[in-house]
């Protein structure tokens, strides 16, 4: 089950957050899957492209926030940890260096 969706500010990508704890990038052009974001233990249920679309944010029930690089399927610094509960949403500032969140 798909619990969240996202379009990168350029329309070129949707991701999608799932119950099967991945994230997935896809083209907007072609609908190919661009990268499978792995490494959440448990459902994502929030995504957020940065104001710049490079980089791609995820919330799961596992009380964790990944950064990932949207375009090559990295993870661009260890997870944000911390949260006493699941995340149920995330959302960048409008200059994409600061992540908001809610558990």
């Amino acid at each position: 089950r798909v619990n969240a969706v996202a379009w990168s500010p350029d329309g070129g990508h949707i991701a999608s957050a799932s119950d099967d704890n991945t994230v997935k990038v896809c083209s907007t052009s072609t609908g190919e899957e661009v990268c499978s974001l792995d490494g959440h233990s448990d459902p994502v249920t929030s995504i957020a492209f940065s104001p710049d679309g490079r980089i791609l944010a995820s919330g799961s029930w596992d009380k964790s926030i990944r950064v990932w690089d949207p375009h090559g399927g990295k993870e661009r610094r260890r997870p944000l940890l911390g949260h006493g509960a699941a995340i149920n949403f995330i959302a960048f500032n409008s200059g994409g260096e600061i992540i908001a969140s809610a558990a």
